[in-house]
């Protein structure tokens, strides 16, 4: 169903940017620790269920978690509008020297 190799790459690099241990991990999610190494060693393919609280958790789509794009959406449903401002600002400045920009 899934690419384990690809998840559980996806998987250990989320967790390690948030600086996480998967003890810390299992105690936010409710997922064992073991079942959570599994999943970052590819021995072990994430349930739908599992891959749903993790992206809650992560903050991210099903299909960036599961690897299906390689786009990163990010959920910015309870972010203040001052962090919204700046987030838009840093995409404006890379559109701009992508050369992607156009005034609308």
């Amino acid at each position: 169903m899934f690419n384990r190799d690809k998840i559980a790459n996806m998987l250990r690099q989320l967790r390690k940017e948030r600086k996480l241990t998967q003890q810390t991990l299992e105690i936010v999610t409710g997922i064992d620790r073991t079942t959570i190494s599994a999943y970052e060693n590819g021995t072990r393919e994430p349930t739908i269920h599992n891959i749903i609280i993790l992206a809650d958790y992560f903050q991210i789509s099903l299909d960036t978690i599961t690897c299906r794009t390689s786009k990163i959406y990010v959920n910015v449903t309870d972010i203040s509008e001052v962090s919204l401002q700046k987030i838009h600002q840093i995409i404006l400045k890379d559109e701009i020297k992508k050369g992607k920009y156009e005034n609308r």
